[in-house]
């Protein structure tokens, strides 16, 4: 009887080891896989100041393992000329913050090669050559402000104009978009370079730009996304809201708005988030525009019927 319970295991563990060998065969890594993100920029060798602002910003992490991103990345060539241009010694003299800003402003939700880029994403499906944004990771949150008593407390834009029901939806980081301009959706809508150039006059058009820098190499695959290259490092503008704010030209206009046309109101699910977050037992406020408005400036997507729908038009305002 011993004997045959001894065979039994040994037949049961040399199957189970030959099962175990067909799962992790089946499920191993493709040897054609390309390597993550990160990795490949890192073995491009002539991106490190980008790698240090990733480091920096915390997103190692994220662009080091799986995910589903196209990353808009400067080349090292760029980032000198960001340096001199803002009397920076290198990464080392820009803190996490300002490295976050520029990577998560880089970073386009889902991974999009050049042919695709362009396409806008209705609820019907696929619109060829009619988009010319991209929702990115780079988004406020909250933030110090002063309510219209002049007190100062934590608070976050709405995320939609305010119809006197709905101003804020929880799950909308309320983020910015990032404009790119394409031969295919440029000749659609019978624009040229002329048209690109009125906003971004010292940038050459070259039929694939993203804002005012020019792509010079595209669709590098990653295993968690496509990489295009870019000359130049980007920013995000700031909200006409964040506008007026940091403007002090603009200080008695803002005086107006905030006594006749804002107010703060107690947002309870961010105010729990903050607070698990941070350990603070601070309360935050969303910053609400009149209804009277005809968008709010603090809503990116300004008119925000869906996530995508700020892809195809001006919905997105900035200054």
């Amino acid at each position: 009887m011993m004997k045959r319970l001894l065979v039994l295991f040994a037949a049961a563990t040399a199957l189970f080891a030959a099962c175990n060998k067909k799962y992790d065969e089946y499920y191993a890594r493709p040897d054609d896989l390309e390597s993550p993100i990160y990795q490949i920029l890192e073995s491009k060798g002539n991106f490190k100041h980008f790698l240090a602002a990733i480091d920096k910003a915390g997103y190692k992490n994220t662009l080091a393992a799986a995910g589903y991103w196209t990353i808009f990345a400067p080349h090292d060539s760029a980032f000198q000329v960001y340096f001199a241009a803002n009397n920076l010694s290198g990464v080392e003299a820009m803190d996490a913050a300002k490295c976050r800003a520029i990577v998560t402003y880089s970073l386009v939700y889902n991974a999009f090669n050049q042919n695709r880029l362009d396409d806008y994403q209705s609820a019907t499906g696929w619109v060829e050559n009619a988009a010319f944004k991209r929702r990115t990771a780079n988004y406020t949150g909250v933030y110090d402000a002063k309510n219209t008593a002049g007190a100062d407390v934590k608070a976050i834009a709405s995320n939609r104009n305010n119809n006197g029901a709905v101003h804020y939806v929880a799950a909308d980081n309320n983020n910015k978009y990032i404009p790119y301009f394409m031969t295919s959706f440029m000749t659609g809508k019978s624009l040229t370079a002329t048209d690109y150039n009125y906003f971004y006059p010292t940038t050459t058009y070259t039929g694939f730009n993203v804002v005012d820098a020019v792509v010079t190499e595209r669709d590098i695959p990653a295993e968690n996304g496509i990489i295009h290259v870019i000359n130049k490092v980007v920013s995000a503008l700031p909200s006409i809201d964040e506008y007026i704010t940091s403007n002090p030209n603009y200080s008695e206009f803002k005086k107006v708005m905030d006594r006749f046309q804002v107010q703060f109101v107690t947002n309870p699910t961010v105010t729990n988030n903050y607070r698990i977050v941070t350990g603070s037992s601070a309360e935050v406020f969303t910053k609400v525009y009149a209804s009277g408005l005809a968008f709010s400036p603090n809503n990116e997507n300004f008119l925000k019927l869906a996530d995508n729908d700020g892809q195809s038009d001006g919905d997105q305002l900035d200054r």
